[in-house]
C-alpha cells in the first residue's frame, strides 16, 4: 500500500506539471503593415486637380486595428480614421492639389494601436507644374525727361513655369494727360491673346513723352492663366524737366495813328444791329478823342467795297455827326450773301477806294478792320488768303488787327426778337490778326464799343523773344498780376490778350516761358 501509495503520488505530480505547459493562455493584438515606403506625385498639372494616389494598410494581427491617417499640408490631403479586422486591408486615398509650379514635400502620419509600431511616417514627394508669369521692366522711373522729348524702355512678359502661359489681356491705366504710353508691338507679337511657352518671353514698348510738369504714373495690368498671379501689375513713373525760364518784359504804349475800317452787314436782318452801332458810335469815338489819337475812319458794307461816304478823320469839325450820318445811310437793302472779307480786301487793294494813295491807308499808321454782321462770311477766298494779304500791307504784321462784332461761338446768339448766327470766318480772321470778337447780341453796346476803341489804341499782341515755347509753361502777368484771358499764336509766336483784357499805356507785361530744347 505504502509503495503503491507512493507510486501513485509520483504519478499525480508528474502529470499535473505537464498539464501547465500544454495549455498556455493565448495573446490577442493587432499588427499593422504598410506596403508603401514612400509616395510620389511627379509633374502634376495644376489644371487637372486633384491628383490621386494610394497607400495600402493591412492588419496581420489577431485583434482589431485602429488607424488614423493625417497629413500636415494644405496641398497633399488625407484625413481618415478607420478600423481593420484581422487579415483585412484598406487602400487609403491621398489627394494632391498643387497651387503653382513648386515642390510640395511632406509626410503621412499613420497612428495605430499596434503595440509594436504605433507611429509610421511615409515621406511624400510631390511637384506641381503650372504657367508662372514673370514681368520685368528695364526701367520703372523715367526721370528728368525734357518736355517735347521721349524716352522708351522695354517691358518683358516671360513664363518661368513648365506649362504654356496664356496672356488674355493687357490694360493700361495712366494719369492724365496720358504721357506714358505702351505699344504691344503687334507686328512681332501678334494680336492678343498670346501664348508664351515655358522659358520664353514677349516684349512690349513703354514710352514717356511729358507734355507738362506734372509727375506722371502708369499701371499696366496683365491678365493671364497664372493661377497665383492672374492679374500681374507693373507701374512706371515719369518726371519732366522744365529747363531754363525765359522772361520777356514789355511796357505798353499807345498807337498814335490808326486807320479804322468798319465793314457793316447791310442785309435785311441787320436793322436793329445797325441801330445799336449808330447809337453807340459816340462811345467808340470818345475814347479816340480823349487819347488824341490820329485816326482815319471809313465805312463800307458786305455788299460793296465803295466807301459809304468821305473819310472821317481827327481834323474834322464834327466827326461824330458825320459818322452817325454815314451809318444811318447804309440801310438793309444789300445782298443776303455777305462777303465782308472780300469787300475789305477789294477796297484796301485799290487806290481808287481805300488802298494806298487814297488818303485812307497811311504807311505810318496801324490798320484795324472791324466786321459787324449777324451771319457768317461767304467770301470766295479762304481766311488765310485775307490774313496774309492784310499783313502784307504793313512792314510789321503787328500793325494790322481785326475785330468782329458777331454772333457768339459756337452756335450764335439771340436777344429779344433778334438773333445772329456764329460768324466763324470773321472770328477766325480776328484771332489770326491779333484781335478779338464782341457779341452782336450784347445789351450794353456802349461799354463794348469803348473796349473796342481801347484795344485799337493799345496793342494786345506781344511777340516772344525766343521761338518754340512750351505752351504749357507760358505764364502772363500784367503789373504783377497773373492773367488768364490770352491766347498763344504759333504762327506769329506771340501772346494776344483778350478783347477785354488788353493792357493800357504804362502797364508792365511780363511773359515767362520755357522753350523746347534738343533731345540729344
Amino acid at each position: 500500500m505504502h509503495i503503491g501509495g507512493f507510486a501513485m503520488s509520483i504519478f499525480y505530480l508528474f502529470f499535473s506539471c505537464n498539464d501547465s505547459v500544454l495549455y498556455k493562455q493565448p495573446v490577442y493584438e493587432p499588427n499593422i503593415i504598410v506596403l508603401e515606403e514612400d509616395l510620389r506625385f511627379d509633374n502634376k498639372s495644376i489644371f487637372e486637380n486633384p491628383h490621386q494616389n494610394y497607400i495600402n494598410i493591412i492588419n496581420s494581427g489577431n485583434d482589431t486595428l485602429t488607424v488614423e491617417v493625417s497629413i500636415d499640408s494644405e496641398y497633399v490631403i488625407c484625413n481618415d480614421t478607420f478600423y481593420l479586422e484581422p487579415d483585412e486591408h484598406k487602400e487609403v486615398l491621398i489627394n494632391f492639389l498643387p497651387e503653382t509650379e513648386s515642390m510640395y514635400n511632406t509626410y503621412i502620419d499613420i497612428l495605430s494601436n499596434d503595440p509594436d509600431t504605433p507611429h509610421i511616417v511615409i515621406p511624400v514627394d510631390a511637384n506641381g507644374v503650372a504657367p508662372v508669369i514673370d514681368v520685368y521692366s528695364d526701367r520703372y522711373l523715367f526721370d528728368n525727361i525734357k518736355l517735347g522729348c521721349s524716352d522708351e524702355e522695354k517691358l518683358y512678359i516671360g513664363n518661368s513655369g513648365s506649362l504654356d502661359l496664356e496672356i488674355y489681356d493687357i490694360l493700361q491705366y495712366s494719369s492724365l494727360p496720358e504721357d506714358i504710353s505702351s505699344d504691344l508691338n503687334v507686328a512681332n507679337n501678334g494680336v492678343l491673346p498670346w501664348t508664351v511657352e515655358p522659358g520664353n518671353y514677349y516684349e512690349i514698348d513703354i514710352e514717356y513723352t511729358p507734355s507738362d510738369f506734372q509727375d506722371d504714373q502708369s499701371i499696366i495690368m496683365i491678365n493671364s492663366n497664372d493661377p497665383v498671379n492672374p492679374s500681374a501689375e507693373v507701374s512706371h513713373d515719369g518726371t519732366s524737366n522744365r529747363g531754363d525760364t525765359i522772361s520777356d518784359s514789355f511796357i505798353q504804349s499807345g498807337i498814335p495813328s490808326v486807320d479804322i475800317l468798319f465793314v457793316i452787314d447791310d442785309s435785311g436782318s441787320m436793322g436793329p444791329f445797325q441801330s445799336e452801332l449808330e447809337l453807340n458810335i459816340h462811345d467808340f469815338l470818345s475814347v479816340l478823342f480823349s487819347m488824341s489819337v490820329d485816326y482815319n475812319l471809313s465805312f463800307i458794307t458786305t455788299t460793296t467795297h465803295i466807301p459809304v461816304g468821305q473819310i472821317i478823320d481827327s481834323s474834322m469839325a464834327d466827326p461824330l455827326m458825320e459818322s452817325e450820318m454815314q451809318l444811318n445811310s447804309i440801310g438793309i437793302g444789300g445782298s443776303g450773301v455777305e462777303k465782308g472779307m472780300e469787300k475789305s480786301y477789294l477796297s484796301l487793294s485799290d487806290s481808287n477806294f481805300l488802298g494806298y494813295g487814297s488818303g485812307f491807308l497811311r504807311n505810318h499808321a496801324a490798320l484795324s478792320i472791324i466786321y459787324v454782321s449777324d451771319e457768317d462770311d461767304s467770301s470766295p477766298q479762304n481766311v488765310s488768303f485775307y490774313e496774309n494779304y492784310f499783313k502784307s500791307l504793313k512792314a510789321m504784321p503787328s500793325m494790322v488787327s481785326a475785330y468782329s462784332i458777331i454772333g457768339d461761338p459756337p452756335s450764335g446768339c439771340s436777344v429779344g426778337q433778334r438773333s445772329a448766327d456764329f460768324g466763324e470766318s470773321y472770328y477766325d480772321l480776328s484771332l489770326l490778326l491779333g484781335g478779338g470778337y464782341y457779341s452782336i447780341c450784347n445789351s450794353n453796346w456802349g461799354t463794348q464799343m469803348q473796349n473796342l476803341a481801347w484795344n485799337l489804341i493799345y496793342s494786345g499782341n506781344f511777340e516772344l523773344s525766343e521761338n518754340n515755347p512750351i505752351e504749357s509753361t507760358i505764364l502772363v502777368y500784367n503789373n504783377g498780376v497773373l492773367q488768364t484771358d490770352w491766347t498763344y499764336d504759333s504762327n506769329s509766336n506771340s501772346i494776344t490778350f483778350g478783347a477785354n483784357s488788353t493792357p493800357i499805356e504804362g502797364d508792365n507785361v511780363v511773359i515767362e516761358y520755357s522753350v523746347y530744347e534738343s533731345c540729344e
